[in-house]
């Protein structure tokens, strides 16, 4: 195993911030349950109520919505996480995010 001489590359190693983590695990909650609520009540406004099983195609619809705004969220969040993480360099925000 290698020797590190440079402190400088140890820290940005070692260094995690759990702050800009927790601000985009709060982010992803934030956007999951207000988007979800709202695609909810679309598919249930859209759901016929004069029908005889007005639930019927709500499943597949909300499962899609559930599908798609998690992929949406998660993206956001690790954004907000790279970005509010304090790295020196632009890349190591990935590692965050």
């Amino acid at each position: 195993m290698a020797d590190i001489t440079n402190n400088e590359e140890l820290a940005l190693r070692v260094r995690t911030d759990w702050g800009a983590i927790w601000a985009g695990v709060f982010t992803f909650i934030a956007i999951w349950s207000v988007f979800g609520f709202l695609g909810m009540a679309v598919f249930a406004s859209a759901a016929g109520s004069t029908a005889s099983s007005p639930l019927t195609g709500m499943g597949v619809g909300m499962g899609i919505w559930a599908i798609v705004l998690t992929i949406i969220a998660m993206y956001i969040a690790g954004r907000e996480t790279g970005r509010l993480a304090a790295v020196a360099a632009a890349t190591m925000g990935l590692y965050t995010g």
